[in-house]
């Protein structure tokens, strides 16, 4: 077994890696330290991205590392962009999604602003509570952690041509869905969602289920 400690590089993964594999985290999430009395772990080292990854989370995680990151924009090539039920798994500590995500390079992921504004509505519709606290403390972790996909004129001529094409076919996706994809196809990048079926109405998407 590896050591319960995290050698980190890249943009401050094992900070962000390191709580979202808690499924069950108190309040003590938001500061730099609590206790990790019964974790199993296994170290993954994937180029640029050295992260402990606990594997069947069962108690408090934490030794937080400090934040060596900071928001970032995507002005570089993006391979992936994270759907809003991506970052919904990473909250929740899916353990094969935050291993994919660990299996990437730092720049070759994204997140677009649609994706923020539906998980920060999504917290914000929830009554305050120990669970509130905790979802909204991993949410600033990926906030600081993952660059973001900037609306460019470029997304926006997406997404139009999206709109107009699937209402000439008789078909729709939700605006935000739609600017979520327009994202990803100005950016040429792959969008990572666990609704495929769904997406797939927008033309010419590359998908990928990071969940399966």
């Amino acid at each position: 077994m590896a050591p319960a400690s995290a050698a980190v590089t890249g943009f401050g993964i094992g900070s962000l890696l390191t709580p979202l594999l808690a499924l069950q985290v108190d309040t003590r999430l938001a500061v730099a330290a609590v206790s990790i009395p019964h974790v199993v772990g296994t170290e993954l080292r994937f180029r640029g991205w050295v992260a402990w990854v606990a594997g069947a989370a069962s108690g408090l995680l934490g030794g937080l590392v400090g934040n060596q990151g900071g928001i970032r924009s995507a002005a570089r090539a993006v391979t992936y962009i994270l759907d809003t039920n991506a970052i919904s798994a990473l909250m929740k500590g899916d353990a094969v999604v935050v291993e994919r995500l660990a299996a990437t390079e730092p720049p070759e992921v994204s997140v677009p602003h649609p994706v923020l504004a539906e998980i920060a509505f999504g917290i914000e519709r929830l009554p305050r509570s120990k669970r509130r606290t905790a979802l909204q403390a991993r949410f600033d972790l990926l906030c600081t952690e993952l660059p973001r996909a900037e609306w460019t004129d470029v997304v926006s001529q997406m997404y139009g041509r999206i709109k107009a094409m699937l209402e000439r076919r008789g078909t729709r996706i939700e605006d935000v869905d739609a600017a979520i994809a327009a994202h990803a196809l100005a950016l040429d990048a792959t969008l990572v969602t666990a609704n495929v079926d769904h997406m797939a109405r927008g033309p010419g998407l590359r998908l990928e289920d990071w969940s399966r």
